[in-house]
């Protein structure tokens, strides 16, 4: 019987954007996060007449961090996400036109539910890979070959 207000886990989750590729492992999203800074919050910005101080806070732009994922490396697309960096940008020692030629990608992050459904999704609009880097290799490790791509984003939306 389905439960009615399920908790959701972080552990179930997709990670999607144009270009990238699909039915790639992902381990982790991080930095999901927006605030609206409040404008004069810590004093009056002004005096009207009879000496009286103005005080108002006022919400100004929304601010947004840089979100950061990290894929586990497949045989199965190895480069995909190598390439998704390197297509977004110019070539370092050549400059010239980039690979998606300048057209920005759309992704979107769902939570799934127990039995699967989509319980929570955020779409990403105008989204350009930031940084790209590879996990250190070792020798004597044991841990799977790890790429992460940090990428900015011009709108975030909660769409479920």
């Amino acid at each position: 019987m389905p439960v009615d207000k399920e908790p959701l886990s972080q552990a179930r989750f997709e990670f999607a954007a144009d270009g990238l590729g699909k039915d790639l492992l992902v381990e982790s999203v991080s930095g999901v996060k927006m605030s609206i800074p409040v404008t004069n919050a810590d004093g009056a910005f002004g005096v009207k007449t009879g000496s009286k101080v103005n005080r108002q806070a006022a919400p100004s732009a929304v601010e947004s961090s840089d979100v950061t994922v990290t894929f586990v490396t497949s045989s199965k697309d190895p480069k995909a996400v190598s390439k998704w960096f390197y297509d977004s940008h110019s070539t370092p020692d050549l400059g010239g036109a980039t690979g998606t030629k300048g057209k920005t990608d759309q992704a979107t992050l769902t939570v799934f539910k127990q039995d699967g459904s989509a319980s929570a999704s955020w779409t990403f609009k105008g989204v350009m890979p930031m940084t790209y880097k590879m996990s250190d290799l070792d020798a004597a490790g044991n841990q799977s070959l790890k790429e992460t791509i940090t990428f900015c984003y011009e709108y975030v939306e909660r769409t479920n």
